[in-house]
């Protein structure tokens, strides 16, 4: 059995997803431009969030932010349920000029304080909240409920003294901190494998164990993601592609066709210099084509 509520608009996608008794099980990784929030109902999930591991039970909550990269490792094989909320920065800017809802989120190293698992009478609360937008049909009505509730989930985050749960770093985690010192260096697993001592094979398997990815797939998320919030703040396509270490456009171009296959309808100036501006594609919209294969 298996169902799941999905809606989604510009600036946020929401799911709730119930499976019971499935034979499924997968593994996904994500490097999203946007912040999640994933709340667990029910049955054990583990996620892989930059080189440290966290075991989420019922009741806990995973928070990302922008360009942070985690993996879902996920079995169905028992009841799963669980509630998404993926969204932009410009999400809360009517409310929160400032972004102070954003805080909690923002002000913690890549991998660190990702779960949170907050006081029973908290708990109960965000379940209501979570379940109270399954009961409204009509979009209109499910969307004012959505954005009411990621509002009242981030206020809870803000002010209330959640337990954070300390992660289980994975070994040779100073792996990603090296990396992401300058993402623009030309890294490749031969380089990387000479600096750390290991042989090229080793480096391959053990940068799979940190990060549930290979290297070229890692980087280039990263590189895309900072590159068009370059392209946002004005900088010319090629020029940010080449900030972020991509050599040639066109890797730049493909990699961001592979990450982000729909088309944001975003409005942004063309200057003429690249294909994909008239085409919106680094429009301030959300696009989680990667994370809807679940």
């Amino acid at each position: 059995m298996y169902s799941e509520i999905v809606f989604q608009d510009r600036w946020i996608f929401y799911k709730h997803l119930f499976c019971k008794n499935s034979s499924k099980a997968f593994t996904k990784f994500n490097n999203l431009e946007a912040y999640t929030l994933m709340y667990n109902f029910r049955g054990d999930k583990k996620h892989l969030v930059e080189g440290n591991r966290y075991l989420i039970n019922p009741g806990d909550m995973l928070i990302t932010k922008p360009n942070e990269a985690f993996t879902r490792f996920v079995s169905l094989h028992d009841d799963s349920e669980y509630g998404v909320f993926i969204f932009m920065r410009s999400v809360i800017k009517q409310f929160d000029p400032k972004y102070l809802l954003l805080d909690k989120l923002d002000n913690r190293e890549p991998g660190e304080a990702n779960m949170l698992r907050f006081p029973d009478e908290i708990r109960n609360y965000v379940e209501f909240a979570i379940k109270s937008i399954d009961r409204n049909k009509d979009d209109y009505h499910k969307r004012l409920l959505i954005y009411a509730t990621l509002l009242q989930l981030l206020e809870v985050i803000a002010h209330t003294e959640a337990i954070r749960i300390d992660p289980e770093p994975c070994e040779h985690r100073e792996i990603l901190a090296y990396i992401n010192q300058d993402i623009s260096l030309p890294h490749t697993n031969q380089s990387l494998a000479k600096h750390f001592f290991m042989s090229e094979s080793q480096f391959r398997r053990v940068f799979k164990q940190i990060t549930g990815s290979t290297l070229t797939d890692y980087l280039n998320a990263k590189r895309v993601n900072c590159a068009r919030q370059l392209i946002r703040t004005g900088t010319k396509a090629k020029d940010a592609a080449q900030a972020v270490g991509f050599n040639q456009y066109i890797s730049f171009y493909n990699a961001n066709k592979k990450l982000y296959v729909s088309t944001p309808s975003g409005e942004h100036p063309t200057e003429g210099n690249d294909p994909l501006l008239d085409n919106g594609f680094y429009g301030n919209t959300l696009d989680v084509q990667s994370y809807l294969s679940r």
